[in-house]
């Protein structure tokens, strides 16, 4: 593919990274320099105008969609999809975080192989798992039939972490444009998909037969990835592997546990709602969350890569990044501040007349998540720097909170015998509350308070 064609330059002596010369512009944010470094901010714009390509694809087939489903047809792809991102928050051990701070391209390569073993191990563990889920049908009560679908977790677990190790050994060579072209194939498979199998009338089916397909395109632009970049070629010894695991440990032993502990209390809406047998809250709560989280997710997820590979070479030299997480702010704040105005003002309108009558309830939980999604803009960028400063046993104690903070928005309410929409209200509530403590201590933690000769990020995890 043409996309391949240009050689991404590296320099293995700053992080694999390259630099844009002082003069070199950007096309189309001229008007925006203001708000960073036209190298930063440019990055920024290869990746996300990419990706928020890939998010117009699903606002365009929406509302052929919500003629075509009802909410309690996606109440099946949200309880799979709560699975997925819970077995994501463990596939690679977290290992593929440390894949952008190694300063020898043969040792990211080499790191990105130990998390795709990471992966390969724990899919082959879900194996059981989805055989369990099969035979208890725990989800009965809110859809009953479609237990089988669940056999394709030890599946879906291999894509997401194969994807989320290329995405950073992507990063790493700055290649955004590849990861913008998956991301908006993947997405407008997905929709072509659902459109034409709801016109079947498969219904849940449908959708999930949709999720697959996108999947699979996934997994193969990031074997792709893998393959062009050599990384399935680097070797790697047993010597090798165990030094390399060990010099990266934190993110198993911190990182890798908060992820999960996050990931959970992300996920409690969907058990609550479950357990209340409200499939049709479930569904508009999935189809809410998916429409606004896309958008907010590939922006945010594009500033993020470009932040923590920037971040983690000024603060491997300099001991600080706050100049950058200045710069960062109202880069962010360009998008979350329209965001939030817009959907928590006229949320119910614009679901109940794009959608459909039916998901009007899609519109009133969009209101409730808003909050939440405008404090993910900021905290998957600004609270990173526990990734990269050697903190991540204060990772795990955060996410520990948060999850406490979760279930006691999402119990107290059921408690009360409040109805599912002050559940979601409850959860949302802890959500924000975390994410204003996470930016926070992202801004503690951007600076070094005594800095070490030459440790850095590495002697700071080894």
């Amino acid at each position: 593919m043409a996309i391949w064609q240009a050689k991404v330059r590296r320099d293995e002596s700053k992080l694999g990274c390259r630099t844009r010369g002082p003069r070199e512009g950007v096309v189309g944010v001229t008007g925006l320099r203001w708000l960073g470094g036209s190298s930063y901010l440019g990055s920024i714009m290869t990746l996300s105008s990419g990706q928020m390509a890939a998010a117009v694809i699903p606002f365009l087939a929406a509302p052929i969609l919500g003629r075509i489903y009802l909410p309690e047809d996606y109440a099946l792809l949200a309880a799979f999809g709560a699975l997925v991102n819970v077995a994501a928050s463990i596939a690679t051990l977290h290992y593929q975080h440390g894949i952008v701070i190694e300063k020898t391209t043969q040792r990211a390569h080499q790191l990105a192989l130990v998390a795709l073993a990471a992966t390969a191990a724990f899919a082959m563990f879900t194996i059981p798992v989805a055989v369990a889920l099969y035979l208890i049908d725990p989800f009965a009560d809110a859809f009953r039939g479609y237990g089988l679908w669940f056999a394709a977790l030890p599946f879906s677990t291999l894509v997401v972490g194969t994807s989320l190790t290329a995405m950073a050994i992507a990063n790493r060579d700055q290649a955004y444009k590849i990861l913008s072209v998956m991301q908006f194939t993947a997405s407008a498979a997905s929709a072509l998909a659902s459109i034409a199998f709801g016109l079947l009338s498969l219904r849940s089916d449908g959708l999930m037969l949709a999720a697959m397909l996108s999947q699979a395109i996934t997994l193969g632009f990031s074997v792709a990835i893998l393959h062009r970049r050599n990384v399935l070629r680097a070797g790697i010894s047993k010597r090798k592997l165990m030094r390399l695991s060990a010099r990266h440990r934190g993110y198993p032993l911190f990182t890798m546990p908060a992820s999960f502990l996050q990931s959970v209390g992300a996920q409690l809406p969907i058990l609550a709602l479950t357990s209340m047998g409200a499939a049709t809250t479930l569904g508009s709560f999935s189809r809410a969350q998916q429409l606004l989280i896309l958008p907010v997710s590939m922006f945010s997820g594009a500033v993020a890569r470009v932040y923590i590979q920037r971040a983690a070479e000024e603060y491997n030299k300099t001991g600080s990044c706050r100049a950058l997480y200045i710069r960062t702010v109202p880069i962010i704040s360009f998008v979350a501040i329209p965001f939030f105005l817009t959907f928590t003002l006229l949320g119910e309108t614009i679901f109940t007349v794009y959608l459909g009558e039916n998901w009007r309830e899609a519109g009133q939980i969009a209101q409730i998540l808003c909050p939440v999604l405008v404090f993910q803009m900021f905290v998957s960028s600004l609270g990173s720097s526990i990734l990269y400063t050697g903190n991540q046993h204060l990772s795990l104690h955060l996410h520990a909170f948060g999850l406490a903070l979760a279930l006691i928005g999402c119990l107290v309410p059921q408690i009360l015998h409040a109805d599912a929409l002050q559940v979601l209200q409850g959860w949302a509530l802890a959500l924000s509350a975390l994410g204003i403590i996470q930016i926070y201590i992202g801004w503690k933690l951007a600076k070094q308070t005594t800095r070490k000769a030459k440790g850095g990020i590495h002697g700071a995890i080894s």
